[in-house]
C-alpha cells in the first residue's frame, strides 16, 4: 500500500528535505507571527523587521539548544577507563541524565553564547528573505507605472 505525501512530509517533492530546512520553516513561521503582532504596535519598517527576526533567533536557540548539548556531550563520550562503559546509551538517557545529575536549566547552559551564534545568522536569512521578497513583488506582482 503506498501513503499519501502531504506537501509538508519529508519525503514528499517540494518538502523539506534536511533539518536545516525544517528549522528555517519553523524560524519562519516564529518570524512571521512576531512580525505581526509587532507590526500592530510599531507600524512596519526595518527596526519591525529587526526585532522580529531577532525574535526568531532567540527562539531558535532556546529550542536547539538542548539538542545541541546532548549532541555534543555523545559525540564527545568516551568509555569509563573502570568499566569500559559509555556514559549514555541514548539520546533520551543522556537528557535523562543531565537534568537529574545537573538540574533541567543545564540544559541551557551557555545559552547567551549560543543566542549569539544563531541570532545574526537568523537575522540575515529572514531579512535577506524579507527584501528578496519585495523585490520579487515588486518585479513581478506589482502593474508596472509606465502602463498606466
Amino acid at each position: 500500500m503506498v501513503e499519501a505525501l502531504t506537501p509538508g512530509d519529508a519525503t514528499s517533492p517540494g518538502g523539506p528535505t534536511s533539518s536545516f530546512q525544517k528549522m528555517f520553516m519553523q524560524l519562519n513561521r516564529v518570524y512571521d507571527e512576531v512580525k505581526e503582532q509587532v507590526t500592530k504596535r510599531m507600524g512596519s519598517g526595518m527596526q519591525t523587521n529587526l526585532i522580529s527576526s531577532a525574535a526568531a533567533g532567540f527562539m531558535c536557540a532556546l529550542t536547539s539548544l538542548p539538542f545541541d548539548l546532548m549532541k555534543s556531550r555523545m559525540m564527545n563520550m568516551s568509555p569509563a577507563p573502570t568499566t569500559g562503559k559509555l556514559p549514555y546509551s541514548g539520546l533520551v538517557d543522556c537528557a535523562t541524565k543531565i537534568v537529574t545529575k545537573e538540574g533541567p536549566l543545564a540544559l541551557w547552559r551557555g545559552y547567551l553564547v549560543y543566542y549569539t551564534r544563531c541570532a545574526p545568522n537568523a537575522m540575515v536569512c529572514l531579512l535577506s528573505v524579507e527584501q528578496l521578497n519585495k523585490m520579487y513583488k515588486k518585479a513581478f506582482l506589482e502593474p508596472a507605472s509606465s502602463e498606466q
